[in-house]
């Protein structure tokens, strides 16, 4: 009973972490937590996903990300992981819809099978193993005829069905896909396979502009042809009042006592690499030479106007980091010298911190009825402008803010946000003003058609031009010759996309690997240039072997079944009716 009793945490432990699929969480019982807010983050086709499930697989994601960041979660990570969970909650609510609709269901029996069967779940084979390794089905029993354990069955059997059932649904999915031989010799041809080719080109940069005629009506006539490039989502004139977080004169003055205050530590250590570690130091210990001008200009200068072994320099800012170091050996012959570095970050302290954000919160607060840019001025802070499209969450100056992004989208003309906290600044933002969604104007965009319409132009110049001497040319050497041109030759593989004398063309590529040995391609009008290319000889890939043959097959079927599942979840978001209610809460 008592290793019933310890394998138990241990089961619901591993039943958490198995939880990678978020929708699986949604029919187990964690979410309930007391004491949340109520409502919903989202309604999916009617489905609710409540604001305590969001919360509960934020914190899950949030636990993961410090681990592995093994520090502090700045505020747009904060963003980045409620985004992607928003997401993953939304996509496992469709996913359970679509297996509903399509009626993929998990038996009993399927689930017995799985605990008590020949071939158990790993979860079953790692946490009920005997001394042997084989299922002790004793162990199993007193779990589920527990009535103290029940609970903790039936969460274990639950996520045993819903695997089974996610498991199912990939199944159907990945039976969609296939790969042939042919695939597989064509994956293996492209990613090994080199053509040997000549080729000649006309650039269209060397026709002249007074060769080339630009009419009102061509740039109007493109423009209409075109306007689907030209159109403009909701745009936003934003005002923003923006706040750095530096340190202040007495944050670097504490940080510099932090330092003295490790002196003699430092001076004294007989293993300085885990006194560096110990004490959080910026910079680990490193026991080879440096000369002095691998080194900072404010350290170098502190250490080498003393190199005496063992003497610990004053405390310097270099690299955006305070530091001294102890010379633990030198070399005065060699310029060079071996160095302990006790390395602090200089960050502003949480009192900086607060009166920041104080004086943000009464630019937010006295703008509501005052004028910004006066209120902003009276605390200080510098105003900027700036443009942005309706769903954009990376702005200028700025980076990623989906605060920022749902501000926007929900504000009139003339509100203030809250105080928006980034990585390295607070911000408050005012929306100016708000253009519709629609196609720009003529005028507007003039200068970005005329480029486009001339390169047109100038291709077809050139590949006219190429087209004529090609008909009276027997090979490419005499092509070249008419065209008064050099003949350029080059292997090409096909992952090159930047080639001399056209510069990045991906079509140059794709022209040559559908040439068979010794054919010649027609005129083509490529990206920056009208070429036409030959291939001499193929540096054809050998034989693959069936292990080698069998290892491609997996390598493909893994990456369409991953593109099948990506579009078929996008297919459901297409097609599904989400509201979104993250605004309420944030």
């Amino acid at each position: 009973m008592n290793k019933l009793r310890e394998n138990t945490g241990v089961i619901l432990w591993i039943l958490v972490i198995s939880f990678g699929v978020i929708w699986t969480l949604q029919d187990s019982d964690v979410f309930n937590t007391v004491g949340q807010p109520t409502g919903n983050i989202a309604v999916v086709n009617g489905a609710d996903i409540t604001y305590q499930e969001f919360q509960q697989a934020v914190e899950q994601q949030m636990q993961q990300v410090r681990q592995q960041v093994q520090g502090d979660v700045t505020p747009q990570m904060q963003d980045m992981v409620r985004e992607q969970t928003y997401t993953q909650l939304v996509n496992a609510q469709l996913i359970q819809q679509e297996m509903d609709r399509l009626g993929i269901q998990v038996t009993d029996e399927e689930v017995m099978d799985m605990v008590y069967g020949d071939n158990p779940h790993p979860v079953i084979q790692q946490q009920f193993a005997d001394e042997t390794g084989q299922v002790d089905q004793q162990l199993i029993a007193n779990l589920a005829q527990n009535p103290e354990l029940r609970e903790s069955w039936l969460q274990l059997e639950q996520f045993l069905r819903d695997e089974r059932r996610e498991n199912k649904m990939n199944t159907l999915l990945q039976s969609t896909v296939h790969v042939s031989n042919r695939d597989v010799e064509d994956f293996h041809f492209r990613q090994n396979a080199r053509a040997d080719v000549r080729y000649v080109a006309l650039n269209y940069a060397s026709v002249s502009r007074d060769q080339v005629d630009l009419s009102e009506s061509e740039l109007r006539d493109y423009y209409n042809a075109n306007r689907d490039d030209f159109r403009r989502e909701r745009t936003y004139e934003v005002q923003y009042a923006t706040l750095p977080k530096e340190p202040t004169a007495e944050d670097s003055a504490a940080v510099v006592q932090d330092l003295e205050d490790l002196r003699a530590g430092l001076r004294e250590a007989d293993d300085v690499e885990s006194f560096l570690q110990r004490n959080g130091s910026a910079v680990p210990y490193d026991d080879s030479f440096v000369t002095e001008d691998e080194l900072s200009a404010p350290l170098a200068e502190a250490v080498f106007e003393d190199l005496t072994p063992g003497r610990v320099t004053d405390p310097v800012f270099a690299d955006g980091l305070a530091q001294m170091a102890r010379i633990m050996d030198a070399r005065p012959e060699e310029g060079e010298v071996q160095l302990a570095t006790m390395a602090l970050n200089v960050r502003p302290s949480l009192a900086t911190l607060r009166e920041y954000e104080d004086r943000m919160d009464d630019v937010a607060f006295y703008s509501d009825s005052g004028d910004f840019e006066e209120e902003a001025a009276r605390q200080d802070v510098p105003v900027q402008r700036m443009t942005v499209e309706d769903g954009d969450d990376t702005f200028p100056e700025i980076g990623q803010s989906r605060a920022l992004r749902d501000f926007l989208s929900a504000a009139s003309r003339g509100d203030v946000s809250d105080v928006i906290e980034l990585d390295d600044r607070f911000i408050v933002a005012r929306l100016a003003s708000v253009q519709r969604a629609g196609y720009r104007d003529f005028e507007e965009v003039r200068s970005q058609i005329e480029p486009r319409v001339l390169r047109e132009k100038r291709q077809a110049v050139q590949v006219e031009r190429m087209q004529d001497a090609l008909r009276g040319a027997a090979s490419l050497d005499e092509l070249a010759e008419s065209l008064g041109t050099q003949l350029r030759t080059r292997s090409v593989s096909f992952e090159d996309d930047v080639i001399p004398g056209l510069g990045r063309d991906p079509m140059f590529t794709g022209t040559v690997f559908g040439l068979e040995e010794g054919e010649r391609s027609d005129v083509v009008g490529g990206a920056n240039a009208a070429y036409v290319v030959e291939v001499e000889s193929w540096d054809r890939p050998g034989e693959l072997s069936s292990s080698e043959r069998e290892q491609l097959r997996q390598q493909l079927l893994a990456q369409r079944q991953q593109r099948v599942v990506q579009q078929w979840i996008e297919s459901l978001r297409d097609a599904a009716d989400i509201r979104d209610h993250r605004g309420q809460y944030f």
